[in-house]
């Protein structure tokens, strides 16, 4: 992601005062950031969680400048620098960084970086000390020269404090002016020296990088190294009180989030409240529906009852009836047989009555014959 990014000349600021805070791994890793950060680099929380943090890294910057914070800040030192950044759409913005290592338990567990805007002296500063560190042409200062530098003045006033003693004392007034003059610039330097030496002593890991020197100090030397450690001191102290801010930022707005959502539970618990009297209402109307209910169902077991009792009489009739219809069944049965007996008697009679028929017919027919024959005698014997 990071070698696509384009660069501009487009210059970004933002407030002072404002803080841009971010944390790291061990590793580099970006592992927090807080809203300023994300807005002035132009990338989302969610492109910058979990990426290096060189992604808003510029490509002007010395690597000597990282090389030494990474010394300092794997040996558990805390490193302060002007730093030039990118922004996703090649902008650039400068930033005056403190990081701090975070440790847990004793051991270092990340980095946190705070950031603040740096003025215009110090960015056009930066600008030309980069361009010469990156060209290989920067003039390390020599702690001799420094010193001479430093004493230069003074000692320049008491040469001609010299003169004009010689002008009136002769050369011996002005040598013996002159020697009285380097002791006491010598003693002075001495002093300051000593002098500088206890506030540095008094300042704990004091923070006297050189190229912080040249990039934060009016001074050079010594002088210079306790300017530098004296604005990493009250960097140290800002970033303490801005890790303190922040937390407490996030936990007001975890405290936020939590108000919210208890005052969410309570509308509900309101609205649960609501629900508990309606059903409790509905309970009392149920509690007297089933006293009505348990009313029926009293009547109902009286009525079951005699309802019982009159199944009980109606199976006894029940049981006569039985026994009743099994003796006209058997009854039935017997009238059954006498009348198929008498089927069969009422059959023999009917053969016998047409053999009676049939023998009336005989007859007939004999004493028809019986009565012709008597006719024709009879008529024989007239």
């Amino acid at each position: 992601m990071r070698q696509n990014l384009p660069i501009t000349t487009q210059e970004r600021k933002f407030p002072k005062g404002q803080k841009l805070i971010s944390t790291t791994d061990t590793r580099g890793i970006i592992t927090y950031c807080n809203d300023a950060f994300v807005q002035i680099s132009g990338f989302t929380r969610e492109e910058l969680i979990g990426q290096p943090h060189n992604l808003v890294r510029h490509p002007e910057m010395p690597v000597a400048a990282f090389k030494t914070m990474w010394e300092y800040l794997q040996n558990g030192k805390p490193w302060m620098g002007l730093v030039k950044n990118r922004c996703k759409n090649g902008d650039y913005y400068w930033v005056h960084a403190y990081v701090t290592p975070i440790s847990e338990n004793g051991k270092v567990i990340g980095y946190e970086s705070v950031r603040v805007a740096p003025n215009q002296q110090q960015i056009e500063h930066i600008t030309k000390l980069y361009q010469q560190i990156n060209a290989g042409s920067v003039a390390k200062n020599s702690p001799v020269l420094s010193e001479i530098k430093d004493a230069a003045l003074p000692l320049l006033i008491i040469v001609a404090a010299g003169i004009l003693q010689y002008l009136d004392l002769g050369i011996a007034g002005f040598v013996a002016a002159l020697i009285a003059a380097i002791v006491a610039v010598a003693m002075g330097r001495i002093r300051q020296q000593q002098t500088l030496e206890l506030i540095l002593s008094y300042l704990h890991q004091p923070f006297t990088d050189p190229l912080a020197v040249q990039s934060y100090a009016k001074n050079s030397g010594q002088l210079g190294a306790v300017e530098v450690a004296l604005i990493a001191s009250n960097s140290h102290l800002d970033t303490m009180l801005t890790r303190i801010e922040d937390s407490a930022l996030q936990v007001a707005a975890r405290s936020q989030d939590a108000l919210k959502l208890s005052q969410s539970s309570v509308s509900k618990l309101q609205q649960q409240q609501v629900q508990t009297e309606l059903v409790a209402t509905a309970m009392n109307e149920m509690t007297t529906t089933i006293a009505e209910v348990s009313g029926h169902v009293q009547d109902t077991a009286t009525k079951a009852e005699d309802a019982d009792q009159l199944a009980q009489k109606g199976a006894a009739i029940a049981r006569d009836t039985r026994s009743a219809i099994l003796k006209l069944q058997q009854t039935v049965n017997g009238i059954s047989e006498s009348v198929t007996e008498l089927a069969a008697q009422t059959k023999h009679i009917s053969q016998a009555a047409q053999i009676i028929e049939q023998i009336a017919e005989q007859t007939n027919l004999l004493a028809l014959n019986a009565a012709i024959e008597a006719n024709t005698i009879h008529l024989r014997m007239f």
